[in-house]
Formats: structure tokens, C-alpha cells, sequence
């Protein structure tokens, strides 16, 4: 009964970090407002091409840039599927960081489990003695593990800051 209810502890502590993704909220011009003039973007227009070009100016529906061949093109808001930055940029490390923390715990404690189970002719009481300070030393050993593993990872990952996204699309 109580490897069920560790199970379902860690599951829980794994699914819990599912909303340390942080996302545009869609259908907002905040970020591309902030734009300054002759920064580099890329349009994904919902017919589905991709547009690159150096940022002019926006108005509330519409959106103006300088293509390669120096032509302006005022792109309506409603054919805008997406906008992005083509600069990359790195990843914050703390998402990276916490999934890292919670799979190593997670992964520490499982660890040691299985190692008690294993070197035991009986079922182990991990609630008597010194049990708890092995599980609690497991997630601490296996948490710092994965936190510098998932700090390490999420270190190399660049990628181009998203600025607009349409309501009821696709990321891109």
C-alpha cells in the first residue's frame, strides 16, 4: 500500500511541472508593440508560408515589415498565424532546473527502493528507524543531480522568442 501511495507521489510531482512552460498568450500585440524598428522576424502567415524581414511598424490590425528586397508589406492581423524573433535566444534555466530537481528526487527515492527491496530477505519498513532519513537522502542526492543535469540541458537550448501567436492556432 505504501509503494502505491510513493508512486502516485512522485507521478503527481512529475505531472506537477507540466506548467513550467511559459507561453505568449494568444492573440496579443504587447509583445510586438515593444518592438524596436529594424528588428528581425519571421511572419508565418496561416496559409502557411513564412515571411522574413526586418520589423517597420504595427497598427491594431495590422502589421508592417521590409521583406529582403527592401519592399514594405502590411500584413493584415487576421492572415498572421504566428510572429517570432529570428535572433535566438537562451532558455530560462529554472524550468529546466525544477523538472531536473523533481525526476532526480523522484528517481533517488525509486532508487532506493528498489536497492532496500533488493538487498532484504523481508519487505522493507521504510517508517521504522532510519528508513526515512535513506528516502529523504535519496531525493536530496537524486535532486541535486537532476537539478545540475536539467540546469545543464536547459542551458543549450536556444531557441527564437515567440511575439504573437493567433487565437485557436498552432504554436509554432
Amino acid at each position: 500500500m505504501k509503494n502505491h501511495q510513493t508512486i502516485e507521489f512522485i507521478v503527481i510531482c512529475i505531472l506537477a511541472a507540466a506548467p513550467l512552460w511559459g507561453q505568449t498568450p494568444p492573440g496579443r500585440w504587447e509583445k510586438v508593440e515593444g518592438l524596436q524598428p529594424g528588428t528581425d522576424i519571421s511572419v508565418r502567415l496561416k496559409t502557411g508560408d513564412r515571411l522574413n524581414g526586418s520589423f517597420k511598424s504595427i497598427s491594431q490590425d495590422a502589421l508592417e515589415i521590409i521583406d529582403d528586397s527592401t519592399h514594405v508589406r502590411k500584413l493584415p492581423k487576421s492572415v498572421i498565424q504566428a510572429v517570432e524573433t529570428l535572433s535566438k535566444n537562451p532558455d530560462r534555466l529554472c524550468n529546466g532546473t525544477l523538472i531536473g530537481a523533481l525526476i532526480g528526487a523522484a528517481g533517488g527515492i525509486a532508487g532506493m527502493v528498489a536497492f532496500g527491496n533488493a538487498k532484504t530477505n523481508g519487505p522493507v519498513h521504510w517508517r521504522d528507524e532510519d528508513g526515512p532519513g535513506y528516502l529523504v537522502g535519496a531525493a536530496l542526492v537524486g535532486g541535486a543531480i537532476g537539478a545540475a543535469t536539467g540546469a545543464i540541458v536547459d542551458a543549450s537550448i536556444k531557441h527564437p522568442e515567440v511575439l504573437y501567436k493567433a487565437k485557436g492556432g498552432q504554436s509554432p
